[in-house]
């Protein structure tokens, strides 16, 4: 098992600059900066595969919180990215 620090420092250059122009940095309350531990989870995720996300600085998470329980089949599931290409083809709003 890891327990070193993972490195977060694009996630601060980001989060400086999130926090002047929206409230707390970000979207969602639930998924916010405040509910987690500071340097130790997350701050912004660039991808995600199976039950892993990976952050802007390149850490690897496995993700218990699941983006606050509705990715239940994991990220990238290989059904549903079809399943959402595919009604992009026909346009979206």
């Amino acid at each position: 098992m890891n327990n070193r620090k993972p490195k977060i420092v694009r996630s601060n250059e980001i989060y400086t600059r999130a926090e002047k122009i929206i409230p707390a940095g970000t979207q969602t309350f639930s998924k916010g900066t405040t509910q987690f531990v500071d340097g130790f989870a997350p701050k912004y995720l660039e991808k995600g595969k199976g039950a892993y996300a990976w952050d802007v600085d390149g850490n690897k998470y496995l993700d218990y919180i699941m983006g606050c329980h509705p990715i239940i089949l994991g990220y990238a599931d290989p059904d549903v990215n079809v399943a959402v290409i595919h009604q992009l083809e026909k346009g979206s709003t």
